[in-house]
């Protein structure tokens, strides 16, 4: 799926779902939460939809049940049913059977105002639980902790651009760290170069050099830093990089 169709996928999915769930950019696509469960993805690919359910939805062309062996086998957690197709008119319905399963249909109170609403889908993120179990990561130096904690607390108080800017330190630290773990003095070394390294050394999984060469290396990179709110959904890429980086240190 080209960014273009990706994007005006994405941009349905907003729409049909409104405020009703929160969202998780991830390495292939983006998550929907309610709370803490996903309820749904939708997965990049070259041309259609490719939706991923973890809650039963109706039959749909386009539309398999997997069976458990198979879920393990892809490595898809809870997922039970797939949607692959073109039609934005079932993609749509199965979304909404999917919104309408939920045990509570209305999770923002109609009243409350659009600050308020931003207020609610921010916590609720699973992204934030990610960050907060970053800065207690023992397996972290203290120093690097702290660093993250500041960062965090950035996050809080809606200060996105900031925090961007101290993710990027902390992921320039955590990849100079776990070299040196393993007796590899970084120097001058970009992060790209360093999660190179960790890769050829079987520390971190091969597909973080496509996400670096996206969070670092994008031309488009700086419209990001255009607003406090463009900048959250970039700051969620961050928040899971980083949060892949440091399982390494365990």
């Amino acid at each position: 799926m080209s960014d273009q169709v990706f994007d005006e996928h994405v941009a349905l999915l907003y729409q049909w779902i409104g405020q009703r769930l929160s969202s998780c950019p991830t390495r292939d696509g983006i998550a929907f939460y309610h709370r803490t469960d996903k309820v749904l993805k939708v997965v990049r690919q070259k041309k259609g939809w490719h939706l991923q359910f973890n809650v039963p939805i109706p039959e749909r062309p386009g539309m398999v049940e997997l069976t458990p062996e198979e879920v393990r086998r892809k490595k898809l957690g809870k997922t039970r049913w797939v949607y692959r197709g073109e039609s934005d008119s079932d993609a749509h319905e199965l979304v909404l059977a999917a919104l309408n399963g939920l045990p509570h249909r209305q999770l923002i109170d109609p009243a409350m105002s659009r600050d308020d609403v931003n207020t609610v889908c921010r916590a609720t993120c699973p992204c934030l639980k990610k960050m907060e179990h970053l800065t207690m990561n023992r397996a972290l130096p203290e120093d690097i902790r702290s660093s993250l904690q500041a960062a965090y607390s950035l996050l809080l108080s809606g200060e996105n651009v900031r925090f961007l800017q101290a993710a990027q330190k902390g992921i320039e630290d955590v990849t100079a760290f776990l070299l040196r773990q393993r007796g590899i003095e970084p120097g001058e070394m970009g992060v790209a170069a360093k999660v190179d390294k960790l890769i050829e050394l079987q520390v971190v999984a091969k597909y973080l050099r496509d996400e670096v060469e996206m969070l670092f290396a994008q031309p488009s990179y700086e419209r990001f830093y255009s607003s406090q709110e463009r900048a959250y959904p970039l700051a969620l890429m961050f928040i899971s990089l980083l949060s892949k980086l440091a399982k390494a240190c365990s």
